[in-house]
């Protein structure tokens, strides 16, 4: 999200967006874009956006294209962030729903384990008391618990993660809450099979 002033960006980000830039590097790729120089990093692209984490940083984000990318950036996160702090893993039960268009039953929970498809959750969620989270599902509208609403965990227990809420309506911010575990199915039409995975959303 650009700031109000930022005119140049909120044009480059539509045009990101709506697919419309291309690179003016003449060597350059289908595909391949410039980047603004206030978005480019020197140094670890952690340390850039989170130098400090005793430090709020409910406004600070990194955005990636894909999941992978995502999940590679949060798993060196969670290392750093608080050291002494030990890392609670949350395993998914991930099934195959067996339907008439979905024939194939032989997929192994290995398979499923490894895959995350666009909108889900990963199979191994690493997480630790303190650290920033993020829905990605809407859970309750009605008390601030949105899809993309940013939380900081409080508690893991083994049911639900005991969490505050830092970002949206002021009404909501500050306000403890539970989330549980839920029943998700990927939207993804690339999975050539249907399958359902129990994990935090």
């Amino acid at each position: 999200r650009a700031d109000p002033d930022e005119h140049e960006f909120k044009s480059w980000l539509l045009d990101l967006g709506n697919g419309s830039l291309q690179s003016t590097d003449i060597h350059s790729i289908e595909g391949q874009i410039d980047i603004p120089a206030q978005c480019k990093v020197s140094d670890c692209i952690i340390n850039e956006i989170f130098p400090d984490f005793s430090e709020d940083r409910s406004n600070s984000v990194i955005v990636t294209p894909l999941n992978e990318d995502a999940d590679k950036i949060n798993a060196e996160v969670i290392k750093v962030f608080a050291p002494d702090n030990p890392i609670v893993s949350y395993f998914s039960v991930d099934t195959v729903i067996e339907d008439e268009d979905n024939e194939v039953c032989n997929i192994s929970t290995e398979l499923l384990n490894s895959i995350t498809p666009s909108g889900m959750p990963v199979h191994d969620l690493q997480l630790k008391v303190g650290c920033p989270i993020m829905l990605i599902r809407n859970l309750d509208p009605k008390k601030g618990l949105c899809n993309g609403t940013r939380l900081t965990v409080i508690s893991l227990n083994e049911r639900t993660i005991e969490a505050r809420v830092i970002s949206g309506s002021e009404h909501f911010i500050g306000n403890t809450v539970f989330i549980p575990r839920i029943k998700l199915c990927p939207s993804d039409t690339t999975v050539p099979f249907k399958f359902e995975r129990l994990q935090f959303p």
